[in-house]
């Protein structure tokens, strides 16, 4: 089986790296390498974590949990070859070859997870690993004239697989994004993570178009760990700081809680002011004035401000603008749905419903129904329906 070390001395003409690992030169490790095992080992602490702990979504974070420690036996891999301690295992050097085809699956399939969307065929995805080491047994690369051009033909397939899972991600993600209500903060970390993934698939772009070029370096080298090491370092770090993260609290609750850390307000508080500004919301109606600050609407429930966004941010996961907006929402689809022969205009059930420009309007309606408030009244046409305004 063709190995890491074979493929990268075959694709660079520079003698060091030739040298380095020769096996006359004896394994050793230096600043870079001992850096890259501590955050192997730091990956393997938070992947067992994630599996250990129940959570309320337990197959994301598994599923974060496997990406996580795909990075970290990666990590050990790279660190093997560099430092030359590889040779000691020769059965299984290059596992890294195989988990390359693991990173964009888990990825595409941890944002299904989150949103509930795994389907059962889906897991079949992560069974790419399984079908390279066939192609290799196979001895795949004897149909090529070359090993430099199997090399490179591989190099290829592998940047283009993490490339497809990528931007099959990414289209997911907005398509989710856009077409449900969900708070900032968790869209801060799912666009964190797939720009970590982004930072990844760069690192193995830079160096695979740089290995056969002066300016290759040992550095450079290092681009695709580093990568790695920054994805496992930034979800340790919010571990550590948050450690509710170890007791099942979804990530996006550690954003949302960041800003009310000295906050005074109990759990207990927040849960009781969150049924006051639902009543207030409900029987007074407050969102239908447009003017609606969240200044003048906490002394309506006899609270301050800052208490008032927290339990919002807690209860509701969402800002107090965004959480206004859901009421108006309903009113103004309340409005459009009526089918009492006198049906509202779409800027007359705009304005009624306390929204003050069309834009935010709009957004508001493509992310809860899929269509502007133009296109859900004419789809309304079609199969009219009397709903009661909120």
């Amino acid at each position: 089986m063709l190995q890491k070390d074979q493929y990268r001395c075959n694709l660079t003409n520079n003698f060091k790296y030739k040298a380095m690992n020769s096996n006359a030169l004896p394994p050793s490790l230096d600043t870079w390498t001992i850096f890259f095992l501590f955050a192997a080992a730091q990956g393997l602490f938070f992947a067992i974590a994630l599996f250990w702990h129940q959570t309320e979504n337990k197959t994301a974070n598994r599923l974060l949990g496997c990406f996580t420690l795909a990075f970290a036996f990666s990590l050990v891999d790279y660190v093997g070859f560099w430092t030359r301690y590889n040779t000691y295992f020769p059965s299984i050097r290059g596992f890294y070859e195989y988990l390359v085809f693991l990173f964009g699956p888990l990825l595409w399939l941890y944002f299904k997870a989150v949103f509930g969307q795994i389907k059962r065929q889906d897991w079949y995805h992560i069974s790419a690993p399984l079908f390279f080491l066939m192609l290799k047994i196979a001895s795949w690369q004897t149909w090529f004239p070359s090993q430099n051009l199997f090399l490179t033909f591989q190099a290829i397939l592998m940047i283009s697989h993490i490339s497809i899972y990528g931007w099959l991600s990414l289209r997911y993600l907005q398509m989710q994004t856009n077409a449900r209500n969900i708070s900032d903060a968790q869209r801060k970390w799912y666009w964190m993570l797939l720009s970590l993934y982004g930072g990844f698939l760069l690192g193995w772009v830079v160096y695979f178009l740089l290995v056969n070029t002066p300016l290759f370096s040992l550095l450079l080298d290092y681009t695709i760990a580093l990568a790695m090491t920054i994805f496992i370092y930034t979800a340790a770090f919010l571990g550590y700081k948050r450690p509710e993260i170890f007791q099942g609290m979804a990530f996006p609750a550690i954003f949302q809680s960041e800003k009310y850390v000295n906050s005074t307000l109990t759990p207990a508080a927040a849960e009781s002011l969150m049924r006051k500004i639902e009543k207030a919301m409900n029987e007074s109606k407050p969102y239908l004035d447009s003017s609606l600050r969240l200044s003048n609407f906490s002394s309506q429930v006899t609270a301050s401000p800052h208490h008032v966004s927290q339990a919002i941010n807690m209860k509701a996961g969402k800002s107090f603008p965004d959480y206004v907006n859901c009421f108006r929402f309903e009113h103004a689809k309340a409005l459009l749905t009526q089918s009492n022969g006198h049906e509202a205009m779409v800027t007359e059930a705009m304005y009624a419903a306390g929204f003050n420009n069309k834009t935010s309007f709009n957004r508001i309606f493509k992310e809860q129904t899929g269509m502007t408030p133009t296109e859900y009244k004419a789809s309304l046409k079609k199969e009219p329906a009397k709903i009661d305004l909120p």
